[in-house]
């Protein structure tokens, strides 16, 4: 197996990393940067590629920003560069294999490798994929190599349901990574009105690591904790007023709403007292 990769970025370097990493031959990069280019293939000994040179990999790695997707596969598809029976993915989550459909005009083959875990660089990247998740996406000639290379990547694949709404999908990885890291950085902010800086991380760390973990075990109806739970109208009444000059007031006022929904499916509380939880959030003085 061999692999070129168009995209001399964060993940394209991380992915390639990993898999050479795991025996699989790393063709090249190519990049509109000739520099970034140059770089990204001596950082793991491999070479630099013009696009045409792409009809010689049997697996190529789209790793673009995702508004150019499109662009580059067409590009790719004029320029000759596509083998028939070749694979082409991307690690998108927004994007499916039909961003890549110009080369199928070629008998390639399209996909998604789509890693769950956060990649800000290169080396975070790297050390991000291995034991990470990954949706897996493609036509059927594709799936099967796309699962292999994900695992020798070092990422866990989980295959993604062919009728699966790419938005909403990647709107909830959004949620479950970028928000819950908004969440708690609100959290951090507020603690450290209470105790040292360092001493607030922890503090939102030990809170934040425990739900987590109750939830990912039994659930959010069994992991739900706090005022919603017991019904305490008061208490959400005082946080509302203490935050409402604050950044974190909208949001607590969501996702305390949110709170209050789980609890009422878990049985706590009922619908008379969910409505006055949700009236003890619209407190304003």
């Amino acid at each position: 197996m061999s692999l070129a990769v168009i995209g001399p970025g964060r993940v394209g370097v991380a992915f390639a990393r990993r898999l050479r990493e795991a025996g699989v031959a790393i063709d090249g990069f190519v990049g509109r940067d000739p520099g970034r280019t140059r770089l990204a293939a001596e950082s793991i000994g491999a070479h630099v590629l013009a696009i045409e040179d792409l009809v010689r990999s049997p697996i190529v790695l789209v790793a673009v920003g995702d508004q150019e997707l499109e662009r580059v596969a067409e590009d790719a598809a004029a320029a000759g560069a596509v083998a028939a029976g070749s694979v082409w993915w991307h690690p998108s989550g927004f994007h499916g294999p039909d961003a890549l459909r110009a080369v199928r005009k070629h008998a390639a083959h399209v996909g998604v490798v789509h890693p769950l875990c956060p990649i800000p660089d290169a080396d975070r990247g790297y050390e991000s994929l291995a034991g990470a998740l990954a949706t897996v996406a493609g036509d059927r000639e594709a799936f099967p190599i796309l699962e292999a290379v994900a695992m020798q990547a070092g990422l866990l694949p989980v295959a993604m349901r062919a009728e699966a709404d790419r938005v909403r999908y990647h709107a909830a990885c959004a949620l479950a990574a970028n928000g819950v890291t908004a969440a708690i950085g609100l959290a951090i902010d507020l603690l450290e009105d209470a105790v040292e800086p360092a001493d607030a991380r922890r503090v939102a760390a030990s809170l934040a690591a425990r739900a987590a973990h109750l939830v990912f075990e039994h659930g959010a109806e069994v992991a739900l904790s706090g005022p919603a739970v017991r019904g305490d109208a008061d208490v959400l009444a005082a946080h509302t007023r203490a935050l409402r000059s604050t950044d974190a007031a909208d949001a607590y006022r969501e996702l305390m709403r949110r709170a209050v929904a789980i609890a009422q499916r878990r049985g706590s509380i009922d619908a008379a007292m969910a409505t006055r939880l949700d009236q003890a959030l619209e407190t304003d003085g």
